[in-house]
Parts: structure tokens; sequence; C-alpha cells
């Protein structure tokens, strides 16, 4: 993810305040090797690393319009930026009431998910090692189809997030919206494992 890259970085530049803090001491917060704000920007899969960094788009009044767990690919995050906006017109819509409008946002949501480019949809694939985790946790993970096939983590980021409509951003449960994947992270052990299959 670089939020420096367009079209990310001209969303952000014309429609947000950005702000970041620390998450280091959480109880989610990840072990994968630090990373400064001034590092350089390297592939992944969308999703990757949801314990490390969650990108939380809120409305002027602190209200929670889209979190992004991990890192996303720029094209797809502005494709979320979008989406957050369209959201906060909602949120800030006084003709709605509130039920209506957590509809909408619970609407807005499966909708965008199924509006996902193939090309999206292809780069939020569950990284190996935390398809492997999730596999031992089948009977209480919401990372699986009913039929046994992994979500991917864009499907498994709106359909979470549908489920939280316009909550306060002090109420937001991040440890449970992000809780897929292993929390930590060991590079040494990974690569051992990868080799040995």
């Amino acid at each position: 993810m670089s939020l420096s890259e367009d079209p990310t970085f001209g969303a952000l530049q014309s429609k947000f305040v950005c702000g970041w803090r620390d998450i280091s001491n959480e109880p989610w917060c990840g072990v994968s090797g630090r990373y400064d704000p001034d590092n350089g920007a390297a592939w992944t899969t969308n999703g990757a690393g949801p314990h490390n960094i969650q990108l939380f788009m809120l409305s002027a009044d602190g209200t929670v319009l889209h979190c992004l767990p991990g890192f996303w690919e720029t094209h797809d995050l502005a494709r979320e930026i979008k989406l957050a906006e369209d959201l906060d017109k909602v949120w800030t819509d006084r003709s709605l009431t509130r039920a209506e409008k957590d509809g909408k946002f619970r609407e807005m949501h499966l909708q965008h998910l199924k509006d996902h480019p193939r090309e999206m949809v292809a780069r939020s694939q569950f990284q190996g090692f935390d398809k492997k985790f999730e596999e031992k946790r089948r009977a209480s993970s919401d990372c699986f189809t009913k039929d046994g096939a992994a979500k991917t983590t864009d499907r498994l980021m709106h359909e979470r997030m549908a489920e939280r409509a316009f909550v306060a951003f002090e109420k937001f449960d991040t440890e449970k919206y992000t809780d897929y994947g292993r929390q930590k992270y060991d590079k040494k052990r990974v690569l051992v494992e990868s080799a040995s299959r």
C-alpha cells in the first residue's frame, strides 16, 4: 500500500484530513517487524497484515465509515475511499432515520463487494500462512464460505463492516474486526514451513 501514490494520494489530499496513531501496545497489534512511516511500499496481497495496520475512514464527528485491515493496492484503496465518501453522504443526510442510515450502510457495503473487479478479488487472496492458520480454527472462523472455500479478504472486510453500521471510532471493536490470520508473523519460521512442503 502506498498512500503517496495516485489515485489514492489525490483522493486523500482533496477529501480527507489524515493522521495516524501508534497501536504497538494494543492487544490486536501484530508482530512482524518494524515499518516506519517513511519506509517504501512493498507489494503484498490486499488485507495482508490486518493486525499491523488498519486504515480508518471517519466522518467529521468521528463515526467509522470504513476500515481497511492490512495493506491494500492503491487502485483498490481508492475504490474503498470513494465508498467512504458515499457513506459520509448517507451519515450526514438529515432526511434519513437512523434505521434507514444503518440499512443503507449494510446495503452499500455488500453491493460494493459485488461490484469489485476481478483483478481486485485476485489481489485479495489470503496469504498461505494466514489461510493455514485459519484452517486450524475453521470451526470458529468466518473466513470460509458454507461450502468450505476460503473467502477473499475484500469479501471478509465488507461482510464484517456491514455488521458495524456507523459506529463511533472509540466504540469500534478493532480487535474482533481484524481477527484473521496470524497475529505473530515469524518470517524465519514461515520460510522454513514453506521450504518443508
